[in-house]
């Protein structure tokens, strides 16, 4: 009997689905990097499935902590150019660096750097894409150099930010 399973979607997910709703590839190649990430789609979601909840649920996260985790991500979204180090967050949000890290991971899918990170790609990505910026001011803007920017990039999605110009 099938069931329904409720959990955060987390970054990963959320800038997979954001890249197959933003890509403006020739058709030629369009239907090719569709099926990718729809692959890449599934693996995650598979993922955050098979995830083991009794860590999750040794946890416990208080209300203040979850209202805590939940102001911390706003900061790091509100700053994707210029974020804070991970203890100063911490001290922003008045959580340990141990209950940060591990709180965010918990709610979010993910560690407070690998959401940055993420953010910071997806946001370049979108701007790229849609024509907002060019590559290196994209790459600025959210917190990179260029050359370190291209390598994260293609990493991340897979192809160079090149291939979103066309």
């Amino acid at each position: 009997m099938p069931r329904l399973i409720r959990r955060p979607v987390g970054a990963a997910l959320a800038g997979v689905g954001r890249q197959m709703l933003t890509s403006r590839l020739r058709p030629e190649a369009a239907s090719l990097y569709m099926i990718g990430k729809g692959f890449e789609l599934g693996g995650l979601a598979a993922d955050v499935l098979a995830r083991d909840s009794a860590d999750n649920r040794k946890l416990r996260l208080s209300t203040s902590e979850v209202e805590r985790l939940q102001e911390a991500r706003r900061i790091l979204l509100a700053s994707l150019g210029d974020a804070p180090d991970l203890a100063t967050l911490a001290r922003q949000v008045g959580l340990n660096i141990r209950k940060l890290t591990t709180g965010f991971d918990a709610l979010f899918g993910a560690t407070p750097s690998s959401f940055l990170q993420a953010a910071r790609l997806d946001a370049a990505h979108r701007m790229i894409a849609t024509g907002e910026w060019g590559i290196a001011q994209a790459a600025w803007r959210v917190g990179y150099t260029p050359a370190a920017f291209s390598t994260a990039f293609r990493r991340r999605f897979g192809i160079p930010p090149s291939h979103l110009l066309s």
